[in-house]
C-alpha cells in the first residue's frame, strides 16, 4: 500500500495516523513506500546532509519543488525501513511532484491532507482523507480502535500534559535515590528479607494463592518445580523469588551485562538452540526450582503472548504464576532504549505495585505424561493465566514484537535489521 500526505503537522501526529491506517487494513496489507510531502527540516537529517551521508541514501528521488532543497529522513513504515523524500512543496508543486514520482497507473492508494490547497495532489490518488488540525480533537481511547494496539515503547505511562510534565520533573531528582535504594536492597539482602525491606520502601508486593512447598529433605532426587510465569518486566522472577522467600533460577535470552550483575538470583542465558537450551533447563531443574517467562519478551498491555512450548517437554512439575504490575508514571521496559535502566526506571515510579498470583499445579492428565502435545500443554497454562489476570491470548511472539518496535529479533547488542 502507498500513501501520501501533505504533513504541514508534526511528524509523530502523521505517523499515529498511518499508524491507524494500517492496524484498520491488517499487518499482512501494508507493504509499501512512504512519499511525504513534508514542510519541515529535520535536524538529525540536516546534519547527516551536511557530512555528505545523504548522498548515499536508497530510493532518492529527484522532486522540483518551490524550493530546490531537497531533505530525507529515514522511518519506520509498517514492518521495513523505507526512506522518505521531505521538501518544501507548496500549492500546484505538490501535485506535480507527485505525477513526476508515480505514473498515472501506479498513483498511491492513499492521501492525506489538511487544507483545501492540497485537493490537487489528493485527487490524484485512490483514497482520499482530510485531517484538519485541531487542538480541541482527542485520541481515541484503547476500546475504539480499529484493532488493539499490543505493542508499543517509550517510558512514561501518562501522557506528558502541562500538568503531568511538572509533577514528573519535580518527582524526578528525588526518584534516582530512591530507585538506586530500591534496587540495592533487593540485590543485596536475602529474598526472605528483602520481601520485608522493599514493601518499606513503598513497593508493595501482593501475593495470592498459595506456592507448591518443596519438601527439605527430598531423598528420591526428582525435579524441581517449573513455575511458568507471565512477563511483565525485567524483574519478575526476583519479586517470584522474594514472595518464595528463597532464590530461584531463572533462563533468559536475552538480559543487559547491568541487569545480570545486579541480579540476586542465578540468571542463565540460552542459545537458541532448542536442543541445548531443553539440557540447560533439564540441568537447572536436577538443581532445584526454575521460574521461565514463557513468551520469550515483555508485554505491557493486557495481552499475552504466544507461549513457548519448551518447557512443557521438560517436565511435568508446572506450576503457573500470574504476574501483573502497575506503574503511574515510568515503564520498567524498552524496546529501543537502554535496557540496563529498565529496572531502575521501573523503581523510580512513586509506588511500584507487583501482584503475584500462584495457579493451581498442573494435573499429571493436563501434561505431556498424559500423551498432551507440548503446544496444547503451554496454550493450556497460558489461557490459565489469562483467566487469572483477564487478559486476553495472542498468537503474537518476541519476534513479531521486536520487528514491530525495532526491525531487529530483539537480543541485546544486536543492530541487525531483519526485513520481512
Amino acid at each position: 500500500m502507498f500513501w501520501v500526505s501533505d504533513c504541514s503537522g508534526e511528524m509523530g501526529f502523521w505517523e499515529r495516523v498511518c499508524d491507524w491506517l494500517r492496524f484498520s487494513r491488517g499487518e499482512d496489507s501494508w507493504v509499501g513506500v512512504a512519499i511525504g510531502l513534508v514542510v519541515g527540516v529535520s535536524g538529525a537529517v540536516k546534519s547527516e546532509m551536511e557530512r555528505g551521508e545523504g548522498e548515499n541514501i536508497p530510493g532518492r528521488l529527484e522532486l522540483d519543488g518551490a524550493e530546490e532543497v531537497q531533505k530525507y529522513q529515514h522511518i519506520k513504515v509498517g514492518l521495513q525501513d523505507l526512506w522518505q523524500v521531505q521538501e518544501y512543496l507548496l500549492e500546484k508543486n505538490k501535485a506535480k511532484a507527485l505525477r513526476k514520482a508515480f505514473e498515472e497507473s501506479s498513483m498511491p492508494d492513499i492521501a492525506i491532507g489538511d487544507r483545501k490547497s492540497d485537493f490537487e495532489f489528493m485527487n490524484l490518488c485512490k483514497e482520499r482523507y482530510i485531517v484538519p488540525y485541531d487542538a480541541g480533537i482527542w485520541p481515541v481511547s484503547q476500546e475504539q480502535l480499529p484493532k488493539p494496539v499490543i505493542f508499543h515503547d517509550g517510558r512514561l505511562v501518562q501522557k506528558p500534559t502541562p500538568l503531568m510534565a511538572f509533577l514528573i520533573i519535580l518527582w524526578f531528582p528525588i526518584s534516582i535515590p530512591v530507585a538506586i535504594l530500591r534496587v540495592a536492597v533487593g540485590s543485596l539482602c536475602p529474598m526472605y528479607l528483602s520481601y520485608y525491606l522493599i514493601q518499606l520502601l513503598n513497593c508493595p508486593i501482593i501475593v495470592k494463592g498459595t506456592p507448591p512447598i518443596r519438601p527439605k529433605n527430598d531423598s528420591n532426587k526428582r525435579k524441581g518445580v517449573l513455575f511458568v510465569c507471565s512477563h511483565r518486566t525485567v524483574l519478575d522472577a526476583i519479586f517470584l523469588s522474594m514472595a518464595l522467600g528463597r532464590p530461584v533460577a531463572s533462563p533468559s535470552y536475552s538480559v543487559a551485562k547491568m541487569t545480570e550483575f545486579l541480579s540476586p538470583i542465578k540468571s542463565v542465558r540460552l542459545t537458541r538452540d532448542r536442543k541445548k537450551d531443553a539440557k540447560l533447563i533439564e540441568k537447572l531443574l536436577e538443581e532445584g526450582d526454575l521460574t521461565v517467562c514463557a513468551e520469550g519478551t515483555t508485554c505491557r498491555e493486557p495481552y499475552l503472548l504466544r507461549f513457548s512450548a519448551l518447557f512443557a517437554e521438560l517436565t511435568d512439575e508446572l506450576v503457573p504464576v500470574a504476574i501483573s504490575v502497575r506503574a503511574s508514571l515510568f515503564h520498567g521496559t524498552t524496546a529501543r532504549g537502554y535496557k540496563w535502566m529498565d529496572p531502575f526506571f521501573y523503581m523510580m515510579n512513586p509506588r511500584p505495585v507487583y501482584e503475584i498470583t500462584f495457579l493451581n499445579k498442573l494435573t499429571r492428565d493436563q501434561t505431556c505424561s498424559a500423551g498432551k502435545p507440548s503446544h496444547e500443554v503451554a496454550n493450556t497454562v497460558q489461557q490459565m493465566i489469562a483467566s487469572a489476570l483477564s487478559y486476553k491470548c495472542t498468537k503474537f511472539t518476541r519476534r513479531d514484537k521486536y520487528l514491530a518496535l525495532t526491525g531487529t529479533d530483539g537480543i541485546v547488542g544486536e543492530n541487525k535489521k531483519i526485513y520481512s
